[in-house]
């Protein structure tokens, strides 16, 4: 999930409901689930220890801000890698097409390995396929 400053500023005032200027995982849990109800208990945690950098069971505004427009600044630098790596313009990559991906960022003796474990974890639909919401999805 990525958000604009006006976008984190709405979002952190539904969460902090007890105005305490902190979100517990608990408050995150019941905001994120008023933008998508069937977000699973995992996800959340996930999410939330993602953005407690400081580890302290507490999300502070300067944790999720910073967290969440970085995000926005990431998602838009993978779009121009997707766009650059979809050769043939069908708005997904295919196995040949990540592996430039992977090639240019790995060793040749893992390339392999690595690019069959990517590709299986970010093809989500099994279609043989990576569309960008499940490129994205990989790397945020």
């Amino acid at each position: 999930m990525s958000m604009t400053k006006e976008q984190c500023d709405e979002f952190w005032c539904a969460a902090d409901v007890n105005n305490d200027g902190s979100i517990t995982v608990h408050e995150l849990a019941a905001a994120v689930r008023k933008l998508k109800p069937d977000v699973s208990d995992k996800e959340v945690t996930t999410m939330f220890m993602g953005l407690d950098h400081g580890g302290d069971k507490k999300i502070s505004r300067a944790e999720f801000e910073e967290e969440m427009l970085h995000k926005q600044k990431r998602s838009e630098g993978l779009i121009n890698l997707f766009k650059e790596a979809d050769k043939n313009g069908d708005k997904s990559l295919s196995l040949d097409e990540i592996k430039v991906i992977v090639t240019q960022c790995f060793d040749a003796q893992v390339v392999d390995d690595v690019l069959k474990k990517m590709f299986e974890y970010c093809d989500t639909s099994g279609d043989g396929k990576v569309t960008f919401d499940e490129f994205k999805d990989f790397f945020c």
